[in-house]
C-alpha cells in the first residue's frame, strides 16, 4: 500500500487520533502541540516522562504526506514503538546499530521507495555515507527529534551525533517541519536547542516541572550501614508495592538485590525476588528482567540509570535512590517512573557524603568542557539535596519554572524522618542490655531489632555480623 494513502490533510487532529489510535480525546497539553505541528510550525515541547510525547508526533506523522523521520537515541525502545504502530496497520520501521548491515541496507531501500510512514533513526545513522546518498530522494515533510536535550553540551545525555542533525536536514530536498521533544530542559539547554537547529520562531510548549502526586524525600545517612538499614525499613513500609531502587554502580545493584533476597527468607519484604539490572548484563537478560518487572513477577528492581527509559508501568508506587544521582535531570527523570497513573507515590533519596565522592570518581574519564559541566551539575544536585529548603521549589527553579510557595509535601517541608515502632524499640532495648550484643555497633543492633533474625543465614545477612561474632553467638545459644 502506498504510504500517501495514510496522509490525512483533510482531517482534524481529533479525527486522526480516533481513526488510528481509537482515543476520543487527547491528554492534557497534547492537542495544542499536535495542532501547532500540523499548522506547519516548528514546535518545541518540554513534557515530563510518561506524559505521552509519542502521540504528539505520531498524529502529525499521519497528517502529512510522505515519510516522517523520528530521531531518537533510545535504541531499546524503537522496536517496541514500531511493533505498536505495525499492529495498528501503520507501516513503520527503525534503522539503528542493532541491525545487521544487510538488514540496514534493505530498510534504507524501503525508505527510499516510500514503504514506511514512520522511520525511527538513531542519530549516529545520520552521518553514514549510505544514508547521505539517499537523502536527495527522500520525501520528508516532518521530522520528530526526541530527547532533544542530547544536542546540548549541558544536556545530561549529550550526544555529539545530535549536532549532525542540522546538516542532515539541509541535505533534504525541502525543509521539513520540526517537532522537538524532551522531558528536561533548562533555559540554557532550550537556548542551545534553538541555536543548533536554527529555530527562529518556534512555538514552545512547556509543562510544569512540578510532579504534584509525588512526595519527594531526602534522608541523610551517616554511613553505608545506616543507609542499608533505612532502605530495609522503607521496604518494610511498602511491602507488596512495586518499586525501583536506583544505584549509581553496577556492583551496588547486585549487593542490594542480594541483601533484599536474603532478608526475604525471613521478613517477606516481597513475595517475589528482587532483580539487579545494569548495562553490563547481556541484552537478553536485561529484557528478561524488564519483562519480570512489567508483569509483576518481580516487584522490586535494583538498577542503575540504564533502566527506566520507556518503562511505561503505571503502578510503580515508590522510587528509592540508594545513591546520589549525577545530576538533577537524572533524578527528575528517575522519580518520574513512579505514579504514572496519577496516584500518590513516594520517592526517597538516601543521601550520604560518600556518594558525592563516588560520583566524582566516575567523572575521572571526562575532560575539558564536559568535565566542568558535569562537575557543576554534581554541585547543583548536592546543594539541592542538602540545603534543607523545599525540594520541589529547587527543582522548579532549576528547570526555569519557579514557584512562589513551598510545596508543603516534600520531605524538607514535612520534616520527614524514619522512626522505629514500639516492638522494634523494645527489641533494641533488649539488645543493648544483652552482654554479648551490647558491644556491637549501633547500626548492627538496629538491624537486629528491625529484622529479628532466627536462623544462622538470617544472622549472617546482617551487616556487621561475621563468622567470628556468629561463633560467639552460637556458643551463647543465640543462634
Amino acid at each position: 500500500m502506498a504510504i500517501d494513502t495514510f496522509a490525512n490533510t483533510q482531517l482534524s487532529a481529533n479525527q486522526i487520533l480516533k481513526k488510528y489510535f481509537g482515543y476520543d480525546e487527547f491528554r492534557e497539553g497534547q492537542k495544542e502541540i499536535v495542532e501547532s505541528i500540523m499548522s506547519g510550525h516548528d514546535t518545541l515541547a518540554i513534557r515530563s516522562t510518561g506524559s505521552g510525547k509519542s502521540i504528539c508526533f505520531q498524529v502529525p506523522a499521519l497528517y502529512y504526506p510522505g515519510t516522517t523521520l523520528v530521531i531518537s537515541p533510545l535504541i531499546s525502545l524503537m522496536a517496541d514503538q514500531v511493533d505498536a504502530l505495525n499492529k495498528l496497520d501503520i507501516p513503520a520501521s527503525f534503522i539503528n546499530s542493532s541491525l545487521s548491515n544487510q538488514e540496514s541496507q534493505q530498510r534504507m531501500k524501503n525508505l527510499m521507495t516510500q514503504q514506511y510512514k514512520l522511520v525511527y533513526l538513531s542519530p549516529e545513522k545520520l552521518g553514514s555515507k549510505s544514508f547521505a546518498q539517499i537523502l536527495p530522494q527522500l520525501k520528508v515533510n516532518f521530522i520528530a527529534i526526541d530527547e532533544a536535550h542530547c544536542i546540548s553540551m549541558w544536556g545530561h545525555d549529550f550526544r555529539p551525533s545530535y549536532q549532525q542533525i542540522p546538516r542532515f536536514i539541509s541535505c533534504l530536498p525541502t525543509k521539513p517541519v520540526l517537532g522537538i521533544f524532551t522531558a528536561t530542559a533548562t533555559d540554557r539547554i532550550m537556548a542551545d536547542i534553538k541555536q543548533w537547529l536554527n529555530l527562529e520562531h518556534p512555538v514552545v510548549f512547556k509543562q510544569s516541572a512540578l510532579r504534584t502526586n509525588l512526595n519527594l524525600n531526602v534522608i541523610h545517612c551517616q554511613s553505608r550501614a545506616e543507609k542499608q538499614l533505612v532502605l530495609i525499613k522503607l521496604l518494610k513500609n511498602y511491602q507488596e508495592k512495586t518499586g525501583i531502587v536506583y544505584c549509581t554502580t553496577r556492583k551496588s545493584t547486585q549487593i542490594i538485590a542480594d541483601m533484599i533476597n536474603l532478608l526475604n527468607i525471613r521478613q517477606q519484604l516481597s513475595d517475589s525476588k528482587a532483580e539487579a539490572y545494569h548495562g553490563g548484563l547481556e541484552a537478553e537478560r536485561r529484557a528478561e528482567i524488564q519483562d519480570l518487572f512489567m508483569s509483576n513477577q518481580s516487584k522490586i528492581i535494583c538498577a542503575t540509570n540504564a533502566f527506566g527509559m520507556g518503562v511505561d508501568k503505571s503502578d510503580i508506587r515508590y522510587v528509592i535512590h540508594y545513591q546520589l544521582p549525577a545530576n538533577l535531570e537524572n533524578y527528575y527523570q528517575e522519580v518520574g517512573r513512579a505514579g504514572r497513573d496519577g496516584d500518590k507515590s513516594e520517592c526517597f533519596l538516601l543521601y550520604c557524603e560518600e556518594d558525592v565522592y563516588i560520583q566524582q570518581r566516575l567523572l575521572s574519564n571526562k575532560t575539558g568542557a564536559r568535565l566542568k559541566i558535569e562537575q557543576e551539575k554534581l554541585l547543583i544536585i548536592t546543594k539541592a539535596m542538602t540545603q534543607g529548603g523545599c525540594l520541589q521549589q529547587a527543582l522548579a527553579e532549576y528547570f526555569s519554572d519557579p514557584v512562589d510557595q513551598p510545596c508543603g509535601k516534600c520531605g524538607f517541608c514535612r520534616q520527614y524522618h524514619i522512626n522505629l515502632n514500639g516492638s522494634e524499640q523494645e527489641n533494641l532495648r533488649q539488645i543493648q542490655d544483652h552482654e554479648l550484643l551490647a558491644d556491637l555497633p549501633f547500626q548492627t543492633q538496629y538491624f537486629i531489632a528491625l529484622l529479628s533474625p532466627k536462623t544462622y543465614e538470617e544472622w549472617l545477612a546482617i551487616p556487621g555480623i561475621g563468622q567470628g561474632v556468629l561463633e560467639q553467638m552460637r556458643n551463647s545459644g543465640l543462634v
